[in-house]
């Protein structure tokens, strides 16, 4: 779901999960009945459903052999357990329906552990009656991953997950998560349409702190320099000579240079960019409006000059990772696109862009004077994924708090995965709106408390990753959700 989001521009809100792991279909049929775990309270237009493994690996012939029902009383085995998962599936969508809810219905993809012909066998019975479910039910729809998420070829008497698409037997990476939310949010598109205003600024008017709304300063990346840059961040400049008179740029050097890469040299016009991302190659050469430069050059160097990184942020690197940085107008006129060509050298390696919003130790503890204490705040960003990303795990937002003097830090993410070896991220290009759930500001416990947003890109193994970050906020909200 959060994927899906994130690919459909933040139009709709994932609100609480009721979910528990472990837990079979009666355990949480008995939770919505009783109110203990209702998801009909949040007023919740959609409701997402995703359960039955769980019910499948607690039978058995062998052991353990069976479970009871918490909500029929009915012993269920093996041979009922299809039977009884899709019947408790069935009664919470028919709730949620009361309810004048539309219902999303996950149809169960198993898990490395059915691994016999009895529990495959109760799985491809499940998997037909909630299809058939879906068919029949108005207001109820069957996504399937089926096909994205396991091997079709591995085992004819059990399910087998592909492994650059888990990081254990049973739960997606990222990787994983990015296909299946890819294919959910084909669906979703057509169920919930865009009706929710857009939370990314629009006018500059919305980037000037007006109202306290927007609270990080240079949202747009207007002013393009003034940042910090710490080491193993540059800023490169192709220089090229002009040969003859078509828009076309020859790059010999092997380095990455990143779109938005000016380029500088004798009869090349002033505010000249490429306009993609790579290494060796022939690139069209464009003006900061994007009109075609009438100039054929050859690139004579790749020069990293003062580091450009735009004001008000820090721009970092971790573990053994380099990466440029550069900016380009934007396309909207409303500021500019910093973009990152980030060079990984192992597992862990990170580059980011982050801006703090540091207190002081004023009268025992001071918020940045941009903050209040209880304003509900959340980070928005507009990231592009370039080029094709190699050995990527992750690339999130991340709004990190401490009310100060060493206290527990608040933390909300959004596309957040983690950067074991396992956990292979998105590996193709995209654009991805994020949104990191809101929360309240505590009040201060001691000195130099902050709050921080930063866009950060992890990686599993030596790779690269090329990203253009096209605005970045922190809203200030009237609610939560």
């Amino acid at each position: 779901m959060v994927v899906a989001k994130a690919l459909l521009g933040q139009r709709f809100v994932v609100g609480p999960t009721f979910g528990v792991s472990g837990e079979r279909t009666d355990q949480i049929l008995k939770r919505m009945i009783d109110g203990t775990g209702d998801p009909r309270k949040t007023n919740a237009g959609l409701l997402y459903v995703q359960a039955g493994v769980n019910d499948i690996a607690q039978t058995s012939s062998t052991g353990p052999a069976t479970f009871t029902d918490v909500v029929s009383g009915a012993t269920i085995t093996i041979a009922t357990v299809a039977d009884n998962a899709a019947k408790n599936i069935r009664a919470i969508a028919q709730l949620a329906l009361d309810a004048g809810m539309t219902v999303v219905i996950e149809n169960e993809v198993g898990a490395n552990g059915i691994n016999s012909v009895e529990k495959t066998t109760a799985l491809m019975d499940l998997r037909q009656m909630l299809t058939e479910f879906g068919e029949t039910t108005p207001n109820v729809y069957v996504h399937d991953a089926f096909a994205i998420i396991t091997n079709p070829t591995a085992s004819a008497t059990g399910i087998t997950l592909r492994p650059t698409l888990v990081y254990d037997v049973t739960h997606p990476n990222a990787l994983g998560a990015y296909l299946w939310g890819k294919s959910l949010a084909t669906l979703l598109d057509r169920l919930i349409p865009p009706a929710r205003g857009s939370i990314m600024i629009q006018n500059i008017a919305e980037a000037s702190g007006n109202g306290r709304r927007q609270l990080l300063t240079n949202p747009l990346f207007a002013t393009a320099s003034g940042g910090t840059a710490g080491t193993g961040f540059s800023t490169a400049t192709l220089t090229a000579n002009i040969t003859s008179g078509s828009s076309s740029l020859v790059v010999t050097a092997g380095r990455t240079v990143p779109s938005g890469t000016q380029v500088t040299g004798a009869g090349i016009p002033a505010n000249t960019f490429i306009n993609t991302t790579g290494t060796a190659g022939t690139y069209a050469m464009v003006t900061a409006t994007g009109s075609a430069v009438n100039a054929t050059a050859t690139a004579t160097g790749v020069a990293v000059n003062a580091t450009i990184v735009p004001s008000g942020y820090v721009g970092a690197v971790g573990g053994g990772a380099t990466a440029i940085i550069d900016s380009v107008p934007s396309a909207n006129g409303l500021g500019n696109d910093i973009t990152i060509a980030a060079t990984f050298a192992g597992n862990g390696d990170v580059a980011r862009l982050r801006q703090d919003l540091n207190g002081s130790s004023a009268n025992g503890g001071t918020y940045n004077a941009a903050l209040r204490v209880g304003d509900i705040v959340q980070a928005v960003a507009m990231v592009d994924i370039t080029s094709t990303p190699v050995n990527l795990a992750a690339l999130y937002l991340s709004l990190v708090q401490n009310s100060g003097g060493g206290a527990t830090s608040m933390s909300s993410f959004d596309m957040f995965s983690a950067n074991a070896s396992v956990d292979y991220g998105i590996t193709e290009p995209c654009s991805l709106m994020l949104a990191t759930r809101p929360f309240p500001l505590p009040a201060i416990t001691g000195t130099f408390p902050y709050l921080t947003a930063e866009v950060r890109a992890v990686a599993r193994a030596a790779g690269s990753c090329n990203f253009t970050i096209r605005q970045m906020g922190i809203r200030r909200r009237g609610t939560s959700y």
